[in-house]
């Protein structure tokens, strides 16, 4: 007995009642610390060794087994020398012959069973302390056929309306979020889907955004995802309503925005305060008869005379240094001597970077040739959940940061644990808040306002360790006891794209403003019955009627009728298809009939049909008399294209064709058609095939000019005819090469006069 490594002993009880230990073991007396001869000399220690808070349950389990004469189990603490030993004491009671009870029994040290016991609820509790406090609403459902609720935090109640006895399971929680049949039918077909593909691989639901109607009847839009742990599930749910409105207002902003200058007719250009140029459309390009690489970053007088060049100088010095508007004629002399004339407004613009500049729309009076001017941008658009979720997540006190996960350790640029928790969270800020308190006042303000309160929400500036960049923070602070102690628990979620796009929103709004006040054309917002509810124009004295004569009124009150039929039948097909372009009608003024053409869009497209449209009006009457000669003009290019002697072609940043002149079937026999969308490979000779890519890389590197490369070609015939070609590079208005042109001409006949020469040389 004395070799076993739990403690023994045996315990008799007299007829007289008498109690005594006729033996122990000795691991029995190391548990307890005692020596035999101090226990053997007072007995009752056995009882005074017993925790005072725990003496009265083993006194009264003892009494209970011996009432009953029952098996006697007891599990408590003993106060060992100062310190805490957890025991386990069972015995089995048994009569002997002479009426004496025997209690023959173990006792085992349980300490360590239960410190690991009271570390386990202390993190499980920890645990749901976090999932309560993550600002992400998480919710946690048994896997079994019902998908019961067992566990929702505060945020699913903000993020649905619902109490987790509401939804009771994952059933009723999506019949509550989707009321509508149809809508709740579709989403428990794609989460049963999801969760299936997701037990049967990789153990987790991949991110998908619902649309869902709260409680309180508002729709919402949240981004759901799920992990499988052993039999449970864990769901999280980010609302993004907020930021889709956001994306939604900045949305259709742009599309009022392009849909403007997609339709007006003008030459729109940027110059610095350097006189430099810093954008242009297509339209400046043509008039100056240069690409556009080559006007970009000059100035005038770099493109012009001195004279010239100095006439805009002087206005544009105006206009930029002291904010004045211009609006007059401007004369242009283009490189073939012809002079234009343009009514041109300029204004004065902050452009990137802040920086001062102007910005020209200039529509031509002499020649009113259509452009469209597109301008888009987009943009692009638990230790374990402790660690996975996405959120910056921390631990701190008042004095000093406990711990972290990786994304927070992202979000600062700080490269491990240790270096973050050396930092006071205003060592992580600018000095200044942009309230005006100092960041190192203002954070223990919030902190001991949290630990007081119990959580703290607030707006925060925070600063990268590694690059200085100034974060814009949202920050919740949640208390909780950790070990003993009031810690906080810190969600940050990093609003700089919301920032962004509020910034954007309103520099896009800026600009609209200045570009609707500048534009030459007339805009009008029209419903589709033809009622004029809003108009733009800085040219009122050209108009029709005045303003108050056609504000509220419909097309067909104001206009004669087959203007008005024209103008109505453009407004139904852009509010049914989107958009119009190209209706033409004519006005008698006092100056003669004046022609117009329309470009109509539907507001609020893609959604069609549009109950309202925008209405750009522009006159073309100059247009109607130059037609005939741009005819002739195009005719003239397309037979220099189709008579030249030499191929000409268009490759793509890939290599491959994007046209061929259709000279291409008497000179090597092949329909140019066979060979669009093909790579060079398709019809060059293999041996030829590396030279030729080294010919477009250094193209595609320089955007420089290239030429006298030679090459065999196949002919239909199945022979090889050598080609000599020169390319320059193809750009788009914004200057970004998208491909090469090149002119091929066939020198078959000067590489055999070669070939035969070299022959007879040796």
């Amino acid at each position: 007995m004395e070799l076993l490594p739990v403690g023994t002993y045996e315990l008799r009880i007299r007829p007289d009642g008498s109690i005594e230990f006729t033996h122990v073991s000795t691991r029995w007396l190391e548990m307890c610390g005692f020596s035999r001869a101090q226990f053997m000399a007072d007995q009752g220690l056995a009882i005074e060794v017993i925790h005072p808070d725990d003496r009265d349950s083993m006194i009264a389990a003892n009494l209970e087994s011996l009432t009953k004469n029952q098996p006697f189990h007891w599990e408590g603490r003993l106060l060992v020398h100062g310190e805490l030993v957890w025991v386990a004491i069972s015995s089995n009671p048994f009569e002997s012959e002479d009426g004496e009870i025997l209690w023959e029994g173990v006792m085992i040290d349980v300490s360590a069973y239960k410190r690991l016991e009271l570390q386990l609820r202390e993190r499980l509790n920890q645990l749901s302390v976090l999932l309560e406090h993550l600002p992400t609403a998480v919710l946690v459902a048994a896997l079994t056929p019902d998908q019961p609720v067992m566990f929702s935090n505060a945020a699913c109640e903000r993020v649905f309306g619902y109490t987790q006895s509401e939804m009771p399971g994952l059933r009723d929680w999506a019949r509550l979020v989707c009321p509508d049949p149809e809508g709740h039918a579709a989403l428990w077909i794609w989460w049963e889907s999801a969760l299936a593909e997701a037990i049967a691989s990789k153990g987790r639901v991949e991110p998908k955004t619902l649309r869902i109607i709260h409680k309180d009847g508002s729709e919402r839009h949240v981004v759901m995802s799920a992990a499988l742990a052993d039999d449970l599930l864990i769901a999280s749910f980010e609302d993004i309503t907020q930021s889709k409105r956001a994306q939604t207002e900045l949305d259709e902003t742009r599309r009022l925005l392009d849909t403007v200058l997609a339709n007006v007719d003008a030459y729109i250009y940027v110059k610095g305060s350097d006189h430099r140029y810093r954008y242009i459309n297509p339209r400046v390009a043509e008039l100056y008869r240069r690409p556009a690489d080559k006007i970009l970053g000059k100035t005038d007088a770099e493109l012009f005379s001195k004279d010239f060049a100095h006439s805009f100088q002087e206005l544009d010095e105006q206009i930029v240094l002291h904010s004045h508007r211009s609006a007059g004629q401007e004369r242009f002399v283009d490189a073939s001597g012809k002079t234009h004339h343009f009514w041109t407004v300029k204004l004065p613009l902050r452009w990137r970077d802040d920086e001062r500049a102007l910005i020209g729309f200039s529509t031509e009076i002499s020649e009113l040739l259509e452009v469209q001017a597109a301008m888009a941008r987009s943009e692009a658009r638990f230790r374990t959940l402790f660690e996975s979720t996405s959120e910056a997540m921390m631990l701190l006190d008042a004095r000093h940061f406990i711990d972290c996960n990786q994304a927070t350790l992202r979000l600062f640029g700080i490269p491990d644990r240790e270096t973050f928790c050396a930092a006071h969270p205003s060592d992580l800020s600018p000095l200044i808040q942009p309230c005006g308190t100092h960041s190192s006042e203002l954070a223990n303000r919030h902190i001991q306002a949290a630990l007081r309160e119990g959580s703290r929400r607030f707006e925060w500036v925070h600063r990268r360790s590694d690059t200085g960049v100034e974060i814009p923070c949202e920050v919740v602070l949640s208390a909780l006891d950790l070990e003993g102690d009031r810690v906080l628990l810190a969600a940050v979620r990093d609003h700089t794209e919301r920032w962004r796009a509020a910034a954007e929103l309103r520099q896009t709004q800026e600009r609209l403003e200045a570009m609707l006040e500048a534009m030459p054309a007339l805009m009008l917002r029209i419903d589709r019955s033809g009622r004029i509810h809003e108009f733009h124009s800085s040219f009122t004295t050209q108009l029709y009627v005045r303003p108050e004569s056609f504000l509220g009124k419909r097309v067909a009150e104001v206009l004669p009728t087959e203007a008005a039929d024209v103008i109505m039948a453009a407004i139904e097909e852009a509010a049914t298809r989107g958009r119009h372009q190209g209706g033409i009608y004519s006005l008698p003024m006092p100056r003669g009939e004046v022609w117009f053409e329309l470009s109509v869009a539907a507001m609020g497209a893609p959604k069609l049909p549009s109950e309202e449209c925008v209405v750009l009006v522009h006159e073309i009457t100059r247009q109607k008399h130059i037609e005939e000669e741009l005819r002739l003009s195009e005719q003239k290019f397309r037979t220099f294209v189709e008579d030249a002697n030499d191929i000409i072609y268009t490759l793509n940043l890939a290599g491959e064709f994007q046209y061929l002149s259709p000279n291409l079937r008497e000179i090597l026999g092949f329909d140019p058609a066979d060979f669009l969308g093909q790579y060079i490979a398709s019809i060059v000779h293999p041996d030829d095939l590396q030279s030729c890519r080294a010919f477009l890389m250094r193209l595609l590197e320089t955007k420089q000019k290239q030429s006298g490369l030679e090459y065999r070609v196949r002919h239909q015939d199945g022979d090889w005819r050598w080609h000599v070609t020169n390319a320059s590079p193809l750009l788009d208005p914004d200057g970004t090469l998208i491909g090469m042109l090149g002119i091929a001409h066939d020198i078959s006949e000067r590489k055999a006069n070669e070939a035969h020469i070299s022959h007879l040389a040796h």
